[in-house]
């Protein structure tokens, strides 16, 4: 009766979850013995622009995807803070740095446990830096609250993007493709066009640069030139 009451109530929060306006894109949760990993995913995805097609055929407010909340401080208690659990409320995803650290962390599963509870399992995103999923060893790379819930509801395991297993651009376009719903080869495509366009204009800039410098430069060669022999010149 009790896990029929718990799937009951998992399924009205997943039903009720679609109408929530979120303000966040995503929580990035992470041990603090990765912050290093938190920051660059942060930035990177703070600054990714959607690509036209995606933009316009989406319909998304903006253009970037902000904003992501993650977490500077400590929680140092082991009670998740008031004001951490209403921003975790507040954004559609939760991205995990997984990795050993994390697997060890209790706030990193405390707020699992947060959007577990709030039926949006399939909103977490694994981002594994270090470790093995599910190896229930010192290689163990997802929290204990994730763990705990895959092995009473096995349906719900996911799928993390490994920087180790598929580089770690293509694992932050995977991160992307989860945030945005979209499908992973058609926007990894849309990236490398992207990718090769941006390399494109910059190569012709530099080479405008370079031509620009050279078309300026030869004039005072020869006037320094001209005036070095007048210079020279003998005597009347």
């Amino acid at each position: 009766m009790g896990h029929n009451r718990v799937q009951k109530e998992r399924e009205r929060n997943m039903q009720s979850k679609d109408k929530i306006k979120y303000k966040r894109y995503a929580f990035i949760s992470y041990s603090h013995k990765d912050v290093k990993e938190a920051k660059w995913l942060h930035k990177h995805l703070e600054y990714y622009k959607l690509p036209n097609d995606i933009f316009n055929e989406y319909d998304e407010t903006t253009r970037y995807l902000r904003p992501i909340f993650r977490d500077k401080e400590d929680i140092g208690t082991g009670v998740l803070k008031s004001e951490l659990r209403k921003e975790l409320e507040v954004s559609k995803y939760l991205i995990i740095i997984c990795s050993p650290n994390s697997a060890q962390s209790l706030y990193v599963s405390q707020e699992a446990q947060v959007f577990i509870d709030l039926g949006r399992i399939d909103h977490i995103i694994p981002y594994i830096v270090d470790g093995v999923p599910n190896s229930k060893d010192e290689k163990e790379c997802f929290p204990k609250s994730l763990i705990n819930h895959i092995e009473k509801f096995p349906n719900d395991e996911l799928v993390g993007a490994n920087i180790n297993e598929v580089g770690r651009q293509k694992a932050f376009i995977r991160v992307v493709s989860s945030l945005l719903n979209v499908e992973f080869d058609t926007l990894w495509k849309r990236h490398k066009r992207e990718q090769k366009k941006r390399v494109f204009t910059l190569s012709l800039l530099f080479l405008f640069c370079i031509l620009f410098a050279y078309w300026f430069a030869l004039p005072i060669k020869l006037s320094v030139k001209l005036h070095d022999e007048f210079h020279h010149l003998p005597m009347p």
